[in-house]
């Protein structure tokens, strides 16, 4: 097999204390072997609670390509590095863009057709419900 068969596709989102590690984070990617396919730029996050006693970080994430020993290699240095608060590495799947196919909504002609009608109402007595019921209990 050759190298690009066996490359997966992963993202990799973090959070960090500068906006200028994020240049950081993506030389660390290639140099351990990855190779980046595209980027989305860090931006300043109010956190939910403290983080090694910061209040706010920058978030970002990135994907690329690598093998195993590569993404170990990646990983390992994502976690020796005091800079990044947090990170998580997701592998991706990516499926073929499927075309949408129009879905034309047809009526029902069977549903316009058969229009339900209601019995008309007759006056009941109720000399005329007893002998009914003299009637079903014989």
């Amino acid at each position: 097999m050759d190298e690009e068969t066996q490359k997966k596709m992963y993202e990799l989102g973090y959070l960090v204390v500068n906006s200028d590690d994020e240049a950081k984070i993506l030389k660390l990617v290639e140099s351990s072997g990855g190779e980046i396919t595209d980027k989305r730029g860090a931006a300043q996050v109010k956190l939910a609670y403290p983080i090694q006693k910061h209040e706010s970080a920058y978030f970002g994430a990135c994907y690329f390509k690598a093998d195993i020993p590569e993404l170990k290699k990646i990983d390992e240095a994502l976690k020796s590095d005091l800079e990044i608060l947090r990170f998580i590495l997701i592998s991706r799947r990516f499926k073929k863009p499927q075309t949408k196919k129009e879905e034309v909504i047809k009526p029902k002609e069977e549903q316009k057709s058969q229009t339900v009608q209601p019995a008309p109402v007759t006056a009941v007595t109720n000399e005329a419900l007893e002998e009914k019921l003299e009637e079903i209990l014989k």
